[in-house]
């Protein structure tokens, strides 16, 4: 869906990048691959605040 969005220029390679981040980052926690380290929790919550900005731009369309 994200590569859809990047392509039709409704979001920006910054936000594709950050949401292909955090579907990885989920992937592990859900999965349970391996034990993930605190910064990857601090990285993960970074990239939720940023995809707010995609959430407003969303609401808006």
């Amino acid at each position: 869906m994200f590569e859809i969005l990047k392509k039709e220029g409704i979001i920006s390679g910054e936000v594709f990048n950050s949401a292909k981040r955090l579907i990885f980052l989920r992937n592990l926690i859900a999965h349970e691959y391996y034990q993930i380290r605190e910064e990857e929790l601090i990285e993960m919550v970074e990239l939720l605040e940023g995809v707010n900005d995609f959430v407003q731009k969303v609401k808006k369309i």
